[in-house]
């Protein structure tokens, strides 16, 4: 019997000793991998000092209107992920878009839309970043940071416009939980897009020529 225990002590030790060495390594060949192919990332934006760290922001395009643009968890550069809808958007607005600390060029804390050369910074961008504390702290929280976020809503008084996902086979239930957020507020919009998840590749200048009709809508008319 004690012979018995002994050997799976030992075979999860060493189980237990795979898993850290592959750990190390990874992290190793990531912060490697990293700084050789640092050169080859080409810069965009402007740097902006916030709270001691680097904040990278892109600003495009001129017009009446700002429009800010936020990236979801796990976008490798957000600059380059909002790209086609920047480009179309800045063409009668000022577009900013941030990357928060651990995305794209900013600083960490301690396919088909894409040519060639977008998709190859954006594997570079993603291996700079993939491994920062930023990404792997949203990583250890992201359930507890959704449970703290379960009951919250937009202010009432927000005009909100959703372009949601019509279909959705992993959850029957996505339009309408989107349909019950807007209406939460006293302007709420959705507008259904049939296709996967990632609406603003696929469905650029659709988004894009709603949002500019929906925009219309609420703009007063100057005199």
């Amino acid at each position: 019997m004690k012979k018995h225990l002994k050997r799976i002590l030992v075979s999860a030790a060493a189980v237990g000793a795979v898993l850290a060495v592959g750990l190390t390594t990874t992290s190793v060949v990531n912060g490697v991998a990293s700084e050789s192919e640092s050169h080859r990332i080409e810069q965009y934006g402007q740097k902006v000092e916030v709270d001691g760290g680097a904040m990278n922001v892109l600003i495009a395009g001129a017009g009446p209107a700002d429009i800010v643009l936020l990236p979801g968890f796990g976008t490798a550069s957000p600059v380059l992920d909002f790209e086609p809808l920047v480009t179309d958007l800045a063409k009668d607005h000022r577009v900013i878009v941030v990357e928060p600390f651990g995305y794209g060029l900013s600083d960490g804390y301690n396919d088909s839309v894409y040519a060639e050369h977008a998709r190859e910074q954006i594997s570079l961008l993603s291996n700079k970043n993939s491994l920062t504390p930023t990404y792997l702290n949203e990583m250890a929280h992201i359930r507890t940071n959704f449970e703290s976020a379960r009951g919250t809503s937009f202010p009432a008084d927000l005009p909100l416009l959703l372009f949601v996902e019509s279909d959705n086979a992993k959850n029957p239930d996505w339009l309408g939980l989107h349909q019950r957020q807007a209406s939460s507020v006293a302007d709420g919009t959705v507008i259904p897009v049939l296709d996967e998840h990632y609406l603003h590749h696929s469905h650029t200048g659709e988004i894009a020529d709603e949002f500019r009709s929906w925009e219309g809508d609420r703009t007063p008319i100057s005199s």
